[in-house]
């Protein structure tokens, strides 16, 4: 049914999870490549010893390099993904969908059978994910995306892979600039409640709370969104504890506006996000407009 790939770099803590996780599904992956960006600690031996015991699971491995810097997730996956489908080819495996898999995911057992059904039951869906969750104590708190699906456990469909190249782009928003395509080319995305997932380290704090919405901000300029857009963003973020994520990620998009950092190549990529302020701003404004209307009849 579909192709797995995982970028891994130390990642030894979470190994161990993630491997049962997969390995318990209803539904598991015809392939599930998994990508060793050099890791330094015990992570190549945990997953060579799984690739051992179930013939599905392959270790690839592919060199680190700091330079990298904003790409450092998005290269071991894109050479993951083309390296998946090559070794698909190769063994004659058929497949529907190719996937992506953090290594700090924790899965219920029917999570990739409800992802597959839906997509099988909704032709004109490009992208879909579950939702993820956080565990705070004893509670389980779904992370809040909208629609949006998530990058670290989603499924997307082989048509649309192929019309966009295969393999996911190389880009700090990779997760992103695949949904801009999706809706650009006429496919739906949308994530499925039903099925859900625990994130067991809250998104971007791999390095860290603060340096992570640095990051997020340099991210929010290399995909050139407009200052204003940014401003709101960071706005948002600083009225939500921990407070002071608004005033890093603002200071990580406005410095690399400074310097006039890389931006993405892609020019509908480029221009999707420019313009996007002016239509976050078009139903600001009619909001407003309405709130007002409204004030206006009731008084």
């Amino acid at each position: 049914m579909f192709l797995l790939v995982t970028g891994v770099r130390d990642e030894e803590k979470f190994l161990p999870g993630l491997l049962e996780s997969v390995k318990s599904q209803t539904l598991k992956p015809a392939l599930w490549v998994i990508v060793d960006n050099e890791s330094r600690d015990n992570s190549v031996a945990i997953i060579a010893e799984a690739a051992e015991e179930n013939d599905w699971i392959e270790l690839f491995q592919v060199p680190a390099d700091e330079e990298y810097g904003l790409f450092s997730h998005s290269v071991p996956l894109h050479a993951g993904f083309k390296e998946a489908v090559s070794r698909a080819a190769r063994k004659n495996i058929p497949y529907r969908y190719l996937g992506v898999l953090d290594a700090d995911i924790l899965m219920e057992e029917t999570y990739y059978e409800k992802l597959v059904k839906y997509m099988d039951d909704s032709p004109d869906l490009g992208i879909t994910s579950g939702r993820l969750c956080i565990i705070d104590g004893e509670k389980v708190t779904p992370e809040f995306s909208g629609e949006q699906p998530r990058g670290p456990c989603r499924l997307y469909r082989r048509e649309y892979m192929e019309a966009i190249g295969g393999t996911v782009p190389v880009s700090p928003n990779w997760d992103t600039d695949t949904d801009v395509l999706a809706e650009l080319r006429g496919w739906r995305i949308a994530v499925l409640d039903e099925a859900r997932a625990i994130h067991r380290r809250p998104t971007h704090t791999r390095k860290g709370l603060l340096r992570g919405y640095f990051r997020r901000g340099k991210c929010f300029h290399y995909a050139n969104h407009h200052p204003l857009s940014a401003t709101l963003t960071g706005i948002y973020f600083g009225i939500h504890p921990p407070f002071l994520t608004g005033i890093v990620f603002l200071l990580g998009y406005f410095y690399s506006l400074v310097r006039r950092s890389e931006q993405t190549p892609n020019p509908e990529i480029r221009e999707y996000f420019w313009n996007n302020f002016k239509r976050q701003r078009k139903k600001i404004k009619n909001k407003l407009a309405e709130l007002i209307f409204r004030r206006e009849k009731n008084g």
